[in-house]
């Protein structure tokens, strides 16, 4: 009777087993240009939110590490990213490619003659592709945009200095402002890629 129990168990288990899927690794690869007030984080947040999912594992490409293959110079060449994937196993090869993060003030609101509206706005822009190992094959290219509202000030009509002090972001609080913008980023990337890692 105890040895048919445990058998049965043992069945169990192996079908537990079975049924489970099996983890799927991404390279992922960010390029990013430099950012003139403070370090760019979006590397380390991507691979901290991405890693966070139970049904992957994401392995950041460091061009540093010898005992990877050389990721290729011409990454917006699939055939290039799909050989370089091949001989790195994994599932998925995914490139981030920022153009610009930057800041930059708008004037928002217009009312003819009496006020208008200034506001700063921080902006990360650019594109990521995702390619198949598995299948040989280019899954997406998007395009991504993400901003975020910063300092605002309301003037007369006469003024009209988009220069106005009150406009600026201090240095200390540019480090928290950018830091926002790039969680945003990660947010976005996780929406528009979640249809293909099965991410939650």
């Amino acid at each position: 009777m105890k040895k048919t129990i445990f058998t049965g168990l043992l069945i169990i288990l192996a079908v537990s087993l079975a049924a489970m899927p099996g983890k799927k690794k991404i390279f992922i690869k960010v390029f990013s240009p430099e950012n003139a007030w403070t370090d760019s984080q979006i590397e380390s947040k991507i691979a901290r939110s991405f890693s966070s999912q139970t049904n992957i594992v994401v392995e950041m490409i460091d061009d540093d590490n010898s005992a990877e293959p050389r990721f290729p110079k011409n990454y917006f060449d699939s055939d290039l990213l799909l050989e370089w994937g091949k001989e790195s196993g994994g599932r998925y090869v995914m490139v981030v490619d920022v153009q610009s993060e930057r800041i930059e003030t708008r004037k928002s609101f217009h009312l003819p003659l009496i006020f208008h509206k200034y506001q700063t706005y921080g902006i990360i822009e650019g594109e990521f592709r995702i390619i198949d190992i598995e299948r040989g094959k280019l899954l997406s290219v998007k395009t991504f945009k993400v901003e975020e509202k910063g300092s605002r000030i309301f003037q007369a009509t006469m003024d009209d200095d988009i220069n106005d002090p009150d406009l600026h972001i201090t240095a200390p609080a540019k480090i928290m402002f950018f830091s926002k913008l790039e969680d945003k980023l990660v947010a976005e990337l996780k929406k528009k890629t979640k249809v293909y890692f099965g991410l939650r």
